[in-house]
């Protein structure tokens, strides 16, 4: 008896009070997978239903690991992204830029999720998030029909300046 909703739908709820179904329930799928695109949008569209795909911008449409040359699990690219987009069944969203980091292979120890890194100021921690934010919300509205309007944290590893930020940009939820 549950029924998928769009984030789309759950903010049409709270800001204009549309109705959602009885049992309403948001699909989400973190990381932008190339099985995203191979099984998951398949059985979404055989099953009616929707689901919203968080993408690493950094990550979409590679399969090895930035410049390291280090494999990773594939993940779709901006076309397929917007084929399934076009759809009506998969919504995608941001999961960041290049904040959602395997610190193993990043030369500087990487970033942990939207956190400030050991010994970064205030200032340099509120650049960087801005700057990764805003490409991220670039990169996507200009390879896809998508308005970025939601954001999954990298590992649920947020500030409020995150928060604020990530708002000051347009991500509502």
């Amino acid at each position: 008896g549950y029924q998928t909703v769009t984030f789309a739908q759950l903010a049409a709820y709270v800001k204009e009070g549309e109705p959602l179904p009885d049992k309403p329930v948001v699909l989400t799928f973190d990381d932008g997978y190339l099985s995203n695109y191979e099984v998951v949008w398949p059985a979404l569209l055989e099953r009616d239903m929707t689901a919203t795909i968080f993408a690493i911008g950094v990550s979409v449409g590679k399969d090895t690991y930035k410049d390291t040359g280090a494999a990773m699990t594939p993940h779709f690219s901006y076309a397929q992204a917007e084929e399934m987009i076009q759809s009506g069944a998969v919504s995608v969203q941001s999961h960041t830029f290049d904040m959602h980091q395997y610190q193993p292979l990043e030369a500087d120890g990487g970033r942990r999720g939207c956190l400030p890194r050991e010994g970064e100021t205030e200032e340099d921690y509120r650049l960087a998030l801005e700057a990764d934010l805003t490409r991220a919300i670039d990169e996507l509205e200009s390879n896809t029909s998508e308005t970025a309007l939601v954001l999954s944290y990298p590992g649920g590893d947020y500030t409020p300046e995150a928060e604020e930020i990530s708002a000051a940009l347009g991500m509502e939820m």
